[in-house]
Parts: C-alpha cells; structure tokens; sequence
C-alpha cells in the first residue's frame, strides 16, 4: 500500500516481471517467480492487481519450461547445439536452492493471502506444485510441493468446496501414472507414491459428518475413480497403479472403500475391455490387501469384489477370463479367509 502511494507502479513491476521471465535462462525466471511470490504477500498487494491472471499464466508457463515438468528436463524439444551451448543446471546446486526458493514463497502465499476471488490463479499455482512433485519426490527435497500443496486445502486460499476438488484432480495424471514429460519409470513411481500418501495423509483424519471432510472425501473418491479410468492399459504399468490405489485404501475411512468398490462393478461392466481388465485386476489387488486392513474386510466390499470377479469368469473376451482366472487363483491363495465374508461360495465347476 505505501509503495503505491510512493508512486510505484504495480503495471510496471508486472512488465518488469514478465520481461525477466521471458529470459531463456531457468535460474534467472525461478529467482524472478520467488521475487514475484514474495511481492504478492506484501500487504495490499493483491487488492492493487499483483496477482494479474495473464501474467501468473506466463510465469507458471516459464516456470514448468525451467524446472521441468520432472526435475530440470524441458517439455520441449531443444536443438543439439542449444543443449551443449548452456551448462546443466538441472541438478546444480543454484538449481536446487533457486527451486527451494520458489516452493517456499508459493507455500508462504498459499498460506497466508486469500485467493477466493482468484480462482484462475489458484488453479496455475496447483498445475505449478503437480508439475514439480516428480522432481521433489526421487530428490527427497524438504520442501516438497506437496507440501506446499497441503496449503490449498485450508480454509485461507478459498472455499474447500471450491478448492479441494481443484487440488485432487491435478493429483490424477501422477497416480494412473500418465505424468506430462514421460519421465522415468523410477520418477514416475516416486511421483505416484508421494501424491498416494499425500491423500491418505489429509483423508485418513477427515470427518464425514462437516462439509470439510465431505468435500475432501468426495474429492479423494472422485481422484482415484478418474486415476482408474486413465491407467495404462499395459499390463506392467497398471499393476502398478491398482497397487498403489489398494495401499491408498487401506488408509483411507470404510466409507471411501464402500464407494469405490461399488464403483468398481459398475466399472467392470463397461463396454470397453480395458475397463473390464482393470476392474479385475483392482479387484484382486483390493482383496489382497484386505488381509492386512479392516477398511477392506467389510462384509460387502469383500461381496462385491468377490461377485466382480467370479462374474469376469464369464466374460466375452478370452483376456478379461484369463485375469479373471488368476485374480481368482490370488484371492484364494493369499486369502481364504476372506471367502466366508463373501455373499456367494466359490463356483465349483462341472
């Protein structure tokens, strides 16, 4: 506010911003976006339009060009001279400090300015945080992005309504494992089990009878039946994600487990055969799972995953009966205890 009365120009700190980030070197736009984060905490700062959309667009957009959707790498491709004419800077330890630097003061903003009346911008600082989780995940960074993320479901930066839906769908991509960048198999892994235990983290304490915890459940339960729906239809990579979304069940409420079974079979009724593989395979994954949570033993989540896939043994397609067949064989081995919480015994065949 005072700076303002002062004569300094919001218009012209913004055009100074946006000429520093439109600079072709990362370390440089990573120190003018925490210069930018910073000034947009200053008090007054917000009502006198520091948090301008197009230009919190350009310097996310910078941003993600810099960091890399996955720790350094750029999104897009680059001339052989251009990468041997600029030093690597992905794993240096200005680029470590530089992306410190940006996650603190993105926290320190989501954590203490209102963003309500800014949605768009709410929604450019969490595409920002997912983008960056890859990168703090295999590097165990202190300052994660998740953490700063966790910021975006208090009360502060907007409605938890609003809010939380916006931060549990950026969470999809990471979970089905269809992260932007294709980074590696050792990234992409670290990414889904980081963003698997953020969710189980802020649910498992969530109370269903506030609209809070309501919200945040829904949200939860929304994420992993969009994460289902996005897993890759080879076998290596969607076995990974129905482990990842079992361990995710486990720590999560009863009442989350109950829905996404219930999900589960009307999702292995789908026309498509992708859609019926998975719901099979999830299946098994949850009930193999069920051994060690209560969560998973109820009577009729046990029922419906047990119907799913006794009914898959009659399926059209030879794939869909042949996981049928060793989903199956698992449940059996690992959890014969489990059938007697089933509502039908074990086919016997003819």
């Amino acid at each position: 506010e005072s700076r303002v009365a002062m004569g300094v120009s919001v218009d012209a700190f913004l055009g100074l911003v946006r000429a520093l980030a439109a600079k072709d070197e990362p370390l440089l736009v990573m120190h003018t976006a925490a210069l930018y984060l910073a000034a947009a905490r200053c008090d007054g700062a917000v009502s006198h339009g520091v948090l301008h959309p197009m230009v919190c667009h350009e310097l996310v957009a910078r941003l993600r060009a810099s960091l890399g959707a996955v720790g350094g790498r750029s999104s897009k491709p680059t001339s052989k001279r251009a990468t041997a004419d600029k030093p690597d800077v992905a794993l240096s330890a200005d680029f470590k400090a530089a992306r410190s630097a940006v996650l603190t003061e993105l926290a320190s903003l989501l954590e203490h300015v209102p963003l309500r009346s800014h949605p768009e911008v709410l929604s450019q600082f969490v595409s920002l945080l997912v983008s960056m989780v890859p990168s703090c995940a295999i590097t165990a960074n202190d300052e994660s992005s998740l953490g700063a993320l966790a910021h975006c479901l208090h009360a502060r930066p907007g409605d938890a309504s609003h809010t939380t839906p916006i931060v549990f769908r950026s969470l999809v991509p990471p979970l089905s494992l269809n992260i932007e960048g294709a980074p590696s198999s050792k990234e992409a892994a670290a990414a889904q089990m980081a963003c698997a235990d953020f969710i189980a983290t802020v649910c498992h304490s969530a109370d269903a009878s506030t609209t809070d915890g309501r919200a945040l459940l829904h949200a939860a339960q929304a994420a992993m039946q969009h994460a289902s729906a996005a897993a890759p239809e080879r076998a290596e990579p969607r076995a990974a994600v129905c482990a990842s979304l079992a361990r995710l069940l486990r720590c999560l409420p009863p009442v989350c487990t109950s829905r996404y079974a219930s999900f589960l079979w009307s999702y292995s009724r789908n026309a498509k055969v992708a859609a019926r593989v998975f719901a099979t395979d999830m299946a098994a994954a949850m009930l193999g799972s069920a051994v060690h949570s209560t969560a998973l033993r109820l009577p009729e989540v046990v029922g419906v995953l047990w119907r799913l896939i006794t009914h898959r043994l009659d399926d059209r397609v030879a794939l869909v009966r042949g996981r049928a067949l060793t989903a199956l064989a698992a449940v059996i081995t690992v959890g014969p205890s489990l059938l007697g919480l089933a509502q039908e015994p074990v086919p016997v065949a003819a």
